[in-house]
């Protein structure tokens, strides 16, 4: 289906910060808890190779310190990512929870 008149606004970070020697994209706080849910969903659910699976559950806390930390309200984005763990956990995939 084809609606010609619909605008769909996409972005991947507004706002980067220099880490290092890579520029890192600040994602909205709506974007980081899905990132962050479907990790969790993916390596405890889905039939993918276990080293994926590792890795993705490795990064997990490292990615809720570092966006919590830079985010502009950081209780409520920390609030919110360990929520998306828990979704992720429960299988609570619906469209999310945000304030």
């Amino acid at each position: 289906y084809v609606a010609p008149k619909v605008i769909m606004r996409h972005s991947i970070g507004d706002e980067y910060i220099n880490f290092g020697n890579k520029n890192i994209n600040l994602h909205t706080d709506f974007r980081n808890y899905f990132i962050v849910r479907n990790s969790i969903y993916l390596s405890l659910y889905s039939k993918l190779p276990l080293n994926f699976k590792l890795i993705q559950l490795g990064k997990v806390p490292l990615y809720i310190l570092f966006y919590s930390y830079h985010s502009k309200r950081r209780l409520y984005s920390l609030g919110l990512l360990i929520k998306a763990v828990t979704d992720g956990i429960f299988r609570n995939m619906d469209k999310g929870h945000f304030r």
